[in-house]
C-alpha cells in the first residue's frame, strides 16, 4: 500500500483548518466574552515534545521511533506539496502529529484545532490480512448497505483471486473467508449449518473459523490503534475510505516496525454474520470437502 491515503487526510485537515482560519480571528473576541475554548499555543512544543515514552504512545498510539519512521518517509511531501500556497506553514511534524492524533482520539475536529493551534476546518468492507496481521489487501468502498458478497466482487481483491490463479495460488493454495462470501477454490468458506452438518463438517468450520480469527484480531488492533475508526466522524462522506486505508497503511507501519499493541478485547471465534447463497462454483465445493475429508 502506497502512502497517499496518510497525505491526503493531512492535506485535507490543514488545508481546510487554514481556509476557515479568517473566520475564527474575526471571531475571537466573541470567543473570549462567551466562554469558548481557546486555542493552546505551542502544545507540540511544550507539552508533546516532553511526553514520556509512554505517554507518548498512550496518546498517539505508537512509539516515538515509529513516528519519526513516518516522518522521515513523509517529510519532504508534507512541507513542499500541500501547505505553500499561499497558506501559513505548519512544519511536516506538526502536521503528521495532528494527523496521527486524528485517528488515534475520538476528539472532534474543533478540539484538535484548538489544541494544535490551527483553524478550525463506514467501514472497511473487503480486507485480507496474514499471519502478522499485515493487511495485504483492503477495500474501503461502497458506502451503505450492500451484501459483503457484492463488495467483493466489485473490489480489486475479486480481480486478483479469479487472474492468474495458478501463479498467485500456487500448489492448491488459498485464502479463508467467513460465510458471507462465496465458496471457490481460492477462497474457502464454512459450510452452512442447516441443522445436519456432520461431525467433520463442524470440525472443517471450527477450524476454519479458528483460522479467519486472524482478521478479526487485525481488525481489532487497527480499532484499539486509531479509534476514529470507531466512531468515522469525517467531515465529507466521500472521505471516509480515504481515511480507513490511511489508518490500514499506519497499521501496516507499526507491525513492520515492531510497534504492537496487545488486542485487549478478547477476538470471538463461532458464528460470523450473513450467509451467502451456496449457488456458485462447484469446484470451490470439491476441494472444502476434500479438505473436510482428511482432517482428523
Amino acid at each position: 500500500m502506497e502512502n497517499k491515503p496518510i497525505l491526503f487526510v493531512i492535506n485535507e485537515l490543514l488545508w481546510s483548518s487554514s481556509s476557515e482560519s479568517s473566520d475564527d480571528s474575526d471571531s475571537a473576541d466573541e470567543n473570549t466574552r462567551t466562554g469558548k475554548r481557546p486555542r493552546i499555543l505551542n502544545y507540540v512544543e511544550e507539552v508533546v515534545d516532553k511526553f514520556s515514552e509512554r505517554e507518548f504512545r498512550e496518546n498517539f498510539r505508537l512509539r516515538r521511533n515509529t513516528f519519526t519512521y513516518l516522518l522521515n518517509q513523509l517529510k519532504d511531501h508534507i512541507s513542499t506539496s500541500l501547505v505553500d500556497k499561499g497558506h501559513p506553514t505548519i512544519d511536516a511534524k506538526k502536521q503528521l502529529l495532528i494527523a496521527l492524533w486524528y485517528f488515534a482520539t475520538p476528539d472532534s475536529y474543533r478540539s484538535i484545532c484548538s489544541r494544535f493551534d490551527i483553524g478550525k476546518a463506514t467501514g472497511i468492507r473487503c480486507a485480507v490480512c496474514n499471519h502478522r496481521l499485515l493487511f495485504t489487501h483492503c477495500y474501503a468502498g461502497e458506502v451503505g448497505s450492500i451484501h459483503d458478497a457484492t463488495v467483493l466482487r466489485r473490489s480489486e481483491i475479486w480481480e486478483y483471486m479469479t487472474r492468474e490463479k495458478e501463479i498467485k495460488f500456487p500448489r492448491d493454495t488459498h485464502i479463508i473467508g467467513d460465510k458471507a462470501y462465496p465458496c471457490t477454490p481460492q477462497l474457502l468458506t464454512p459450510y452452512k449449518d442447516n441443522g445436519h452438518l456432520t461431525v467433520n463438517q463442524k470440525r472443517f468450520n471450527y477450524r476454519l473459523s479458528k483460522c479467519r480469527s486472524t482478521i478479526e484480531r487485525a481488525f481489532a488492533l487497527l480499532k484499539q490503534r486509531f479509534r476514529i475508526l470507531k466512531f468515522m466522524d469525517v467531515r465529507r462522506l466521500d472521505w471516509a475510505p480515504k481515511y480507513i486505508i490511511a489508518c490500514c497503511i499506519l497499521h501496516n507501519i507499526c507491525i513492520q516496525q515492531e510497534d504492537i499493541l496487545e488486542v485487549e478485547e478478547e477476538v470471538p471465534i463461532g458464528d460470523d454474520n450473513l450467509e451467502f447463497e451456496e449457488n456458485v462454483n462447484e469446484n470451490g465445493f470439491d476441494k472444502r470437502n476434500r479438505i473436510c475429508g482428511e482432517l482428523i
